[in-house]
């Protein structure tokens, strides 16, 4: 009688199971107990478009309604230079505050609006307030710039 009563590919096939099964459970514990890994593994590279659009309006026109812009969204505007184009939001917790510049690229009304959104933004960012802010949470914050930025100069036209 054979000392291992299993098949030999049975028992292998258990031992392959038993050692899939622990390295899933050492990795799903992993992703649990530092969400930091997790956040990084949603992260997205950096893509410039995603911070820059241009629009075929006057400067003036442009800089009004960026700041209606934040009006709407609800956002704490600190600081305005109309001679620069920058507007500047108060600074968070980390000291770091969203910018928005805006500057005339060519003599025909044809404005670029750039916005500088910090890494950090408490509060701001739905996946973690109180960490590193993800590449596409970031993203999502100017894409709602934009979009309200989008309807407050379809009212000009």
């Amino acid at each position: 009688m054979p000392r291992n009563e299993c098949g030999q590919s049975r028992c292998r096939a258990s031992v392959t199971f038993a050692k899939l099964a622990l390295i899933t459970l050492v990795v799903l514990t992993g992703a649990f107990l530092f969400p930091s890994v997790q956040a990084k593994v949603q992260d997205r590279p950096y893509n410039p478009d995603d911070f820059t659009r241009v629009y075929e309006f006057t400067y003036d026109e442009v800089f009004q309604a960026a700041q209606q812009t934040f009006l709407r969204i609800g956002a704490d505007v600190k600081e305005q230079d109309k001679e620069k184009g920058i507007i500047r939001l108060a600074p968070n917790v980390e000291g770091n505050a969203t910018e928005v510049h805006i500057e005339q690229i060519s003599p025909k009304p044809e404005i670029r609006v750039t916005i500088d959104v910090p890494l950090y933004l408490k509060g701001d960012c739905p996946f973690h307030p109180k960490e590193h802010c993800p590449g596409t949470a970031r993203a999502g914050y100017a894409l709602k710039f934009f979009n309200t930025l989008q309807k407050v100069l379809a009212t000009y036209q």
